[in-house]
């Protein structure tokens, strides 16, 4: 049961829209103001259902434009990488998968005879012609950075956290926010300013348990009720640089004990608005970053592992989000194929390419 954990203060006088989906079979609406912006987000779990993959909201800004609003997201580890990989590798693997899925959905492989190179990543045969392709990772490297800052503060709190009490938050998981509005990244690696404020609202965050209780059981009795009962926690600093949203985790107690040795654990909540013309410039970026005369076909995989093994569904999101629109294409002036393969779900687009105007062109339209 993943609820809206932080409101505005009167939705019904926001003006905008609202936007109703289901994802995960949960209803979960999310209020935006005139200029299509979030107003309203949801931040954390409830009791009993944590966050596998990703959880966002699909809608539309008041502007009419399609947007996708990220609600949760957690990161998760790809098994058979025990140790970091090399980009050679992790590359052949991305373009191997993508063969594999190309067979599984369409009957045959996309191209034969791959050999290793640099520049392109790969030749291939296609139809009996060699083919320059390249793979790159359909990447959004702020979230990719705020996941990796959140890695090692949570080692700091592990190490800070000294003879503190955390029975009242034993056995759950925070949702950590960084910022006033909710959309910053934790302290570089450097920073340790926030730990001992942080640590000292953890400590004082209680729980309610037995509220907890109560309204899973009336759920499982009569179902949701028409108002919901505050059955999280919430906390943060002193100077509201950070804050959290404490949610028992399934299946833990006041004695479990988490990867970081402490009684709970923590997350990263970043949540993210992502329009269709921002996810489309982030595809273009990559795209161009491509676009050389020995590089004829261009491999997006989105949600697919780095050379940790650590995945990131929000990608997929973003990519999914981007092969829903009708009108999307790309502009190249030598790339003749741009295919994002979606990792989990087994998708596979090719986005239609449309040439680009070269810069004798422009210089004449000038």
């Amino acid at each position: 049961m993943l609820l809206l954990g932080k409101l505005a203060r009167r939705m019904d006088a926001l003006p905008g829209v609202e936007v109703l989906v289901r994802t995960t079979g949960v209803s979960l609406i999310a209020a935006f103001g005139e200029a299509g912006y979030l107003l309203a987000m949801p931040v954390g779990l409830i009791s009993t259902v944590p966050v596998f993959g990703t959880m966002f909201l699909i809608g539309t800004t008041a502007d009419g434009e399609p947007t996708l609003t990220f609600v949760a997201e957690n990161p998760e580890k790809v098994q058979g990488f025990d140790e970091e990989i090399d980009k050679v590798r992790l590359e052949r693997f991305h373009l191997e998968s993508y063969r594999a899925d190309h067979v599984l959905r369409f009957g045959g492989s996309p191209f034969f005879d791959v050999v290793a190179g640099d520049r392109p990543d790969f030749t291939v045969s296609v139809e009996g012609a060699s083919v320059g392709l390249d793979c790159a990772a359909f990447a959004d490297h702020h979230r990719r950075l705020g996941f990796r800052l959140m890695d090692h503060l949570r080692q700091r709190l592990a190490d800070g956290a000294g003879g503190r009490d955390f029975s009242g938050v034993a056995g759950c998981v925070l949702s950590v926010w960084f910022g006033t509005k909710l959309d910053e990244l934790p302290p570089k690696r450097w920073d340790d300013s926030i730990v001992e404020p942080l640590l000292d609202a953890i400590a004082e965050c209680k729980v309610d348990r037995a509220g907890a209780a109560r309204f899973a059981a009336e759920v499982a009795q009569r179902g949701f009720p028409q108002s919901i009962p505050p059955t999280v926690a919430t906390g943060r600093t002193p100077d509201e640089v950070a804050g959290f949203v404490a949610n028992l985790a399934p299946g833990a107690d006041d004695r479990t004990q988490f990867s970081t040795g402490l009684p709970f654990d923590v997350l990263l909540h970043l949540p993210e608005h992502v329009t269709y013309s921002k996810a489309r410039a982030i595809l273009g970026r990559i795209v161009a970053q491509h676009d050389q005369p020995f590089i004829q076909r261009l491999l997006l995989s989105a949600g697919a592992p780095d050379r940790r093994g650590i995945r990131f569904p929000a990608e997929e999101a973003i990519a999914g989000f981007l092969t829903d629109q009708q009108d999307l294409y790309v502009e190249a002036e030598n790339l003749t194929q741009v295919t994002l393969h979606l990792w989990s779900s087994r998708r596979i687009l090719d986005v239609p390419v449309r040439p680009a105007a070269s810069p004798s062109q422009n210089r004449d339209e000038r």
